[in-house]
């Protein structure tokens, strides 16, 4: 079976990839809430979307507001797209604009 190509633009791949990351994230604080805290497994996108942002990946200041943000924007995250996608788009937003 064959896929078309489907190209997603500059600004639609990082939304999608903050979402994966914001479901990624909260998935992952609610686990260690519990107490259960194995952080091998998460994903880690950070650097290739602070890249694609046009941010200092390396710089801690930026690294620290990045997962500040996580955490703010994946608390309100429902299980559901709409929800993912309006709260990836609200990240993206803080997340540009210091870049």
């Amino acid at each position: 079976m064959s896929y078309p190509h489907v190209l997603l633009d500059h600004v639609q791949l990082i939304l999608l990839l903050l979402g994966e990351e914001l479901k990624s994230y909260k998935f992952f604080s609610t686990l260690r809430s519990i107490g259960l805290d194995d952080a091998f497994f998460q994903s880690d996108l950070g650097s290739f979307i602070l890249v694609k942002v046009g941010l200092d990946e390396d710089s801690n200041e930026v690294q620290d507001r990045y997962y500040h943000l996580l955490a703010q924007y994946s608390e309100p995250l429902q299980a559901s797209e709409a929800s993912v996608r309006e709260c990836a788009f609200s990240c993206y937003l803080a997340l540009v604009a210091k870049a």
